[in-house]
């Protein structure tokens, strides 16, 4: 597992294996916090794509300087 999605897939997959019970409120939760976590990593993953595209464009810049 080497990046933040793969890791809470197996979060994710760990957790459906358990069968948790979405009904109680602890599963309700725990089902919320696994889905934050889903959203957060996406994010993470789009943010870290557009720092490298800007720090290549910057890289560009500087070499036409």
């Amino acid at each position: 597992m080497s990046n933040l999605g793969e890791k809470v897939s197996y979060i994710k997959g760990l957790a459906e294996g358990m069968k948790i019970d979405t009904e109680s409120g602890e599963g309700k939760l725990i089902v919320q916090m696994i889905e934050v976590l889903s959203e957060a990593a996406k994010q993470i993953s789009e943010l870290q794509e557009a720092y490298e595209e800007l720090n290549d464009y910057v890289e560009c810049i500087d070499d036409d300087l």
